[in-house]
């Protein structure tokens, strides 16, 4: 649905684009500039808007994911550091779901990541450490299962 929103939104900056390099055109020709940079201008971004339509719909863009947990860590500010090894791509501030074998779904945030003790904003195919704040660890068990839903 957010691809479908994007893409509409673009196509519509880009006519209003497109319109104003109508207008612009028959402004600068009535001035008689030697140079249409105005026009230029507009069909620029008219352009540059429908490129982008077309890029967000694409499908390369989809970045679902899922982790299976194989180690739990408690904080002691609170909350949990889960660790696996995730199939898809994970943000740092991605809104995920832990699907448990006793409590069913949480919904939780994911705070920050750690990839080989460094910390990191993206996350894709590869073992990382996911703290997450807001899940106590006692909820959590080996084999559940994060997972991120575009």
């Amino acid at each position: 649905m957010k691809r479908v929103k994007s893409f509409i939104g673009y196509i519509i900056i880009g006519i209003i684009c497109a319109i104003a390099c109508i207008f612009l055109f028959k402004y600068e020709a009535e001035q008689q500039v030697r140079y249409y940079r105005l026009t230029i201008g507009a069909a620029a971004l008219a352009i540059l808007f429908f490129w982008a339509a077309f890029a967000s719909f694409s499908k390369k863009y989809d970045r679902n994911a899922i982790m299976v947990i194989e180690a739990i860590f408690p904080m002691q500010t609170g909350g949990c550091v889960v660790a696996g090894v995730v199939q898809g791509g994970f943000m740092t501030h991605d809104k995920i779901e832990v699907i448990t074998s006793t409590y069913g779904t949480i919904k939780s945030r994911i705070h920050s990541m750690e990839i080989k003790g460094r910390k990191v904003n993206i996350a894709k195919d590869c073992k990382v450490a996911i703290y997450l704040k807001d899940i106590e660890p006692s909820k959590l068990h080996i084999q559940d299962k994060v997972v991120y839903k575009e």
